[in-house]
């Protein structure tokens, strides 16, 4: 700011003008006596407070000091303290209120112009004569031909200097007019308490009930008080108009929490922001809203989980990983794989996409939530590595990384709700006459090829509107602006996103889970000879698991192994959790896999016959539930009605009503025989209830062969491995 030291000024202030000061408004009263000539102003609570012509200026370009408008000022001291009508009132949007605007901007013109015809006449007397001949000149200028009386429009005039002379001054006051006092002024105070004791407590009841607590303090109130003194109860629309000028927070803190006030009324913001690209990445998983089928079969397997990670400040989707596999290390690392290296290999699983995906390299800070994949050693240090740090998200506070639930939303609404098979993500969207699992038609390797169709030509170049431009383009300036650091290689990712195990060396090399491991340069055995160097670290990769990494401790470089012997075949394209999975199903079944290579090739075959079987099952139960739907609708065609009975039909419906317990008529007004009194019977006890036996079942159709007919086999929701490795596998199944 520059400086006002060598500046004099001498403002001319205008009378018992406000001005607000420190927050605190004060009202001009002039300036001091003395020599010094300081302004004077003076504060609604007594106080008083002298500045200078210069302190004024410094403390106005400061922001502590503001000079109230016309229009401010009358509004303050306004003593009914309505707000004044202008024209920045009216909603412009609403029809309703556009018309109003209209008519009350017409309505302050024409006054307008009246006064500023006496303003270019010189500001002649406020006499009705001097006015009248101002008025017809005015009236002929703007063609006018309903002109306002004098005293009419001197009122205008007083209005217009009042305020300032400006056109706010005489917009009209409609909308201020009518008696503003309130009715229930002596019942005000009673009424008010008894609504907050009553009605802001977390039981939540209702008003008619609050009305009842409203009658009897009233009641009580009255009992003791003459005749005149007496105050008149509140209606129930009294209650419910008191109940409506408390907040909306205080209302949900009371009866509903203070996390539901918070998550229905806190202010909606973004979460904190980034400057530039690779600055902060988010990452979260969900499941697909879609039934994806496999790959040979065609078969329902089940919903996919998708794993995504955007950078915050230009919300380009950097990487994703789908799978069928729920939540863990091994998505987590899949997915940050991908968002570190190029993109080259993924647009080229798919036939015709030539737009580019520039995003790669490694941030300065991941946020994800609190889940255990994320606070796994494997995550933890991996993101160490990459010289980041992990900064969770607040607990319950799914705001803090807003962008990526945002992008995920949009990403099924226009990905995954839009194929075949898709199970929405509101319930009431999903058609009831489909099973999603009988249309559906997307395979994995499918899905995968719409979503990055989607994120590479629609998301990447549509306009974002926080952006202000695409998040392509933001991206490339973002470049443009700071540069971008060199990205790591494949293999020091793969070293980098694989999880850590240290083992002894051998003389057969790196043992790791049933599996030896070799180098071609004869490295391991050098080192299996060293005292020192027995145990090395060993990372197998994730996606083949027929080659690993090994750290050379004499220079600290990750180097290759690959698997030996026949191993290598078998294992090639194996990824690491399908081989851990085969392994704990082949360590819990030692009596029939035992512990070798051929036992291991045993516990492959009988998991994907398992996994066969289950699905085959699956279809089978689908057909059947199919078929009993189709039962219980042949059902409701049948009549309910019951049989009708000819012979019971014939009798004459006199018989049912006069007809004695003999076949004679009574005579009128006894019986034919008197009737005997009744002896004394023996109370006999109540038979038993007896339960209603349930119908057996009806005997289901086998299926061929080619279904599976397992008894045995795993529920709707797919194989369960947990089971499945836990368990005792019998070979009598």
């Amino acid at each position: 700011m520059m400086s006002l030291g060598t500046l004099n000024p001498h403002f001319q202030m205008e009378d018992k003008c406000i001005a607000v000061i420190n927050g605190v408004p004060r009202r001009f009263l002039g300036r001091t006596r003395d020599k010094h000539r300081r302004l004077l102003f003076d504060a609604d609570d007594g106080t008083r407070l002298d500045l200078s012509d210069i302190e004024m200026l410094e403390m106005q370009q400061r922001g502590d000091l503001r000079l109230l408008t016309a229009i401010e000022a009358l509004a303050y001291s306004n003593e009914s303290k309505r707000i004044r009508v202008t024209l920045d009132v009216f909603n412009q949007q609403d029809e309703v209120e556009r018309a109003k605007y209209e008519a009350y901007c017409a309505e302050t013109m024409r006054k307008s112009a009246y006064c500023q015809g006496w303003e270019d006449a010189g500001r002649p007397s406020r006499t009705p004569p001097k006015m009248a001949t101002v008025l017809a000149k005015v009236a002929e200028a703007i063609g006018d031909k309903h002109p306002p009386s004098p005293r009419h429009a001197l009122r205008w005039v007083s209005d217009w200097i009042e305020g300032g002379c400006v056109p706010d001054a005489v917009v009209p006051q409609i909308l201020n007019r009518g008696n503003r006092t309130d009715r229930l002024e002596l019942q005000r105070e009673l009424l008010t308490k008894i609504v907050e004791e009553e009605y802001l407590v977390d039981t939540r009841p209702s008003g008619v009930a609050v009305h009842r607590a409203v009658k009897a303090t009233f009641a009580e109130h009255n009992k003791p008080l003459p005749e005149g003194q007496k105050l008149r109860c509140p209606s129930l629309n009294a209650v419910y108009a008191e109940i409506r000028r408390i907040d909306a927070y205080t209302l949900d803190y009371c009866r509903e929490g203070p996390r539901e006030a918070n998550r229905r009324n806190r202010p909606v913001a973004s979460g904190p922001v980034a400057d530039r690209h690779n600055d902060v990445w988010e990452i979260d998983h969900t499941k697909v809203n879609a039934i994806a089928v496999d790959e040979v079969s065609r078969k329902p397997i089940g919903r996919p989980w998708v794993t995504v990670i955007l950078d915050r400040a230009t919300r380009m989707c950097v990487g994703f990983f789908v799978t069928f596999a729920p939540p863990g290390t091994w998505g987590v690392m899949e997915c940050l794989a991908m968002a570190l290296l190029p993109k080259e290999d993924a647009l080229a699983r798919v036939k015709g996409l030539s737009a580019p995906w520039p995003c790669f390299g490694g941030p300065k800070v991941i946020v994800p939530d609190r889940g255990k994949e994320f606070r796994s050693l494997t995550f933890v240090e991996a993101v160490a590595r990459l010289g980041a740090r992990v900064e969770y998200a607040p607990a319950l506070k799914a705001w803090y990384k807003g962008r990526i639930e945002r992008f995920i939303q949009t990403l099924s609404r226009h990905v995954f709700e839009r194929v075949e098979g898709t199970t929405f993500a509101n319930w009431f969207l999903r058609n009831k006459e489909s099973i999603p699992e009988k249309v559906a038609r997307t395979t994995l390797t499918e899905l995968n090829e719409h979503v990055t169709r989607y994120i590479v030509n629609v998301y990447h170049r549509r306009s974002h509107r926080s952006l202000g431009s695409s998040p392509l383009r933001a991206y490339e300036e973002s470049v443009a602006r700071h540069g971008m650091r060199p990205p790591l290689g494949p293999d020091q990712v793969a070293v980098l996103t694989s999880p850590p195990s240290w083992r002894k060396l051998q003389r057969t090399g790196i043992r790791y889970e049933l599996v030896d491991y070799i180098d071609k340069d004869g490295v391991l055995a050098d080192l299996s000879v060293h005292p020192l160097w027995r145990f090395v670290q060993f990372r197998p990769d994730r996606r083949d698991v027929s080659t690993g990494h090994f750290l050379d401790p004499r220079d600290g470089v990750w180097k290759v192994a690959r698997a030996a012997g026949r191993w290598r075949e078998r294992l090639r394209g194996v990824s690491l959790e399908m081989h851990l999975r085969l392994r704990a199903i082949q360590r819990e079944n030692p009596e029939i896999f035992g512990d070798d290579e051929e036992g291991y090739e045993a516990a492959a075959a009988e998991f994907d016959a398992r996994i066969k079987k289950g699905m085959a099952q699956k279809g089978l139960k689908n057909r059947e539930r199919a078929k009993a739907a189709w039962k219980k609708a042949r059902r409701r065609l049948e009549s309910e009605e019951p049989s009708f009975d000819e012979a019971t039909s014939g009798q004459d419906i006199s018989e049912g009503i006069f007809g004695a317990s003999d076949g004679e008529t009574p005579p009128e007004g006894g019986h034919v025989n008197a009737p005997a009194p009744l002896a004394d019977a023996e109370v006999q006890p109540a038979p038993k209830r007896k339960r209603k036996s349930k119908p057996a079942p009806e005997p289901v159709a086998k299926a061929p062969a080619t279904e599976g007919n397992d008894a045995g086999s795993s529920d709707e929701d797919g194989i369960d491995f947990d089971a499945l490795v836990r368990g005792k596998i019998h070979r009598n199944e």
